[in-house]
């Protein structure tokens, strides 16, 4: 993740160099890695690094900096490529990967649809069923992981055929018959060998909920641009918003585990936590009043307030 070092303060901290992040920004920033447990379902491990540093050697350090083991990558279709995965490999680092659609490892004709519902190789995720299949690249102990999602090929077809009735430029029904044995498609390449292509579906799915959480931690925390003029200040500034998203994602899975988050964000439930107030009276301390809703939703999640 990059964060932003504020112009007036490029020049003032040593790990505050150009770089770039997804909307190509070469502003001054630094990169803020994290590790995930998928145990304690919550970040557990950061490292700062110098805004310029995109090499795969920092994931091994990171790493070893942190004592962990048992460590797996799991990367966007920006990170693939054969000198990353090859990497990986050499530094013994498991990796899960999607790749993009048209790259030359995927086999339409060996994953296609017709072929790939012939037996019983689906399971399902979130309310949906998926189609898989995988098989290994030859000359490799890399696998290639091959899943397909009837409801997202259905919803891609029809933006497709919207986007050719509304005459957008590059949309044609002759490019719409190249293009979809590919709608609903996802392929994943992998060096994990125990797993099942549902635990690999899974892994990546739970990369896309994490980028969620992180994206709604920057707007709730504002921690995406810092003003910090020393570096010694801002590992301090990074260790309370490591602590506050500790506290972020204790929040969330107490609405998950109380199916409350459907209705209410972890944002909803900060607003009425930082109404709580305590008065103090001939040097004792009372709680305040509170407003009813929060109350109730403070109840519903099981967290009492003394």
């Amino acid at each position: 993740m990059g964060l932003d070092q504020h112009p007036q303060q490029k020049r003032k901290i040593a790990l505050s160099k150009p770089g770039y992040n997804s909307d190509w920004d070469f502003e001054p920033q630094f990169n803020l890695l994290y590790i995930y447990s998928t145990n304690l379902q919550a970040p557990v491990f950061y490292r700062l690094v110098s805004g310029n540093i995109r090499d795969v050697s920092v994931l091994k350090l990171t790493v070893l900096e942190s004592g962990a083991n048992q460590c797996v990558l799991v990367a966007g279709k920006g990170f693939y490529s054969l000198a990353n995965i090859g990497q990986l490999e050499l530094d013994h680092f498991h990796y899960i990967i999607p790749l993009r659609r048209d790259n030359s490892f995927i086999n339409y004709q060996l994953s296609g649809e017709n072929a790939l519902k012939t037996g019983e190789n689906f399971f399902s995720f979130e309310k949906r069923f998926i189609w898989h299949t995988s098989y290994m690249v030859p000359g490799t102990e890399r696998r290639i992981f091959f899943f397909l999602d009837d409801i997202l090929k259905n919803k891609e077809q029809f933006d497709y055929l919207s986007r050719i009735e509304s005459k957008s430029e590059g949309y044609s029904l002759e490019k719409f018959h190249l293009k979809k044995q590919v709608f609903g498609t996802i392929a994943i390449i992998s060096d994990l060998k125990n797993k099942t292509p549902e635990e690999i579906y899974i892994a990546y799915k739970t990369r896309m909920s994490i980028e969620t959480v992180f994206d709604a931690t920057k707007t709730v925390l504002e921690a995406d641009r810092t003003y910090m003029q020393q570096e010694e200040v801002l590992q301090g500034w990074i260790f309370v918003n490591h602590i506050a998203l500790q506290w972020y994602y204790h929040l969330y899975h107490l609405l998950v585990r109380h199916k409350q988050i459907k209705k209410y964000s972890v944002k909803d439930l900060l607003e009425h936590l930082q109404e709580i107030r305590m008065v103090k009276i001939d040097g004792q301390w009372h709680r305040a009043e509170i407003i009813k809703s929060s109350q109730q939703l403070l109840g519903k999640i099981s967290l009492p307030i003394a």
